[in-house]
């Protein structure tokens, strides 16, 4: 008899979400998605409908600033 796999986690910060197909497979694999950047606010809008707990960033700012007004709003 086999030995069951633990179960695989890890940590994405999906770069060029576009509409979330790579999300999707990294959630698949275990994955937990902690920031998506996409800079065409129509794919964010789908990116939203798709993932709607994942936080985004989207447009062209710097993703440092996202992620600093995020720690400061906490």
């Amino acid at each position: 008899m086999r030995t069951p796999v633990p179960c695989l986690t890890f940590s994405v910060i999906s770069t060029f979400s576009g509409c979330g197909g790579s999300c999707l497979g990294y959630r698949v694999a275990g994955g937990k998605i902690h920031l998506a950047v996409e800079w065409n606010k129509a794919a964010a809008a789908i990116y939203s409908l798709n993932f709607p707990g994942t936080p985004r960033h989207v447009g062209a700012a710097h993703v440092r600033d996202t992620i600093l007004r995020r720690e400061t709003d906490a």
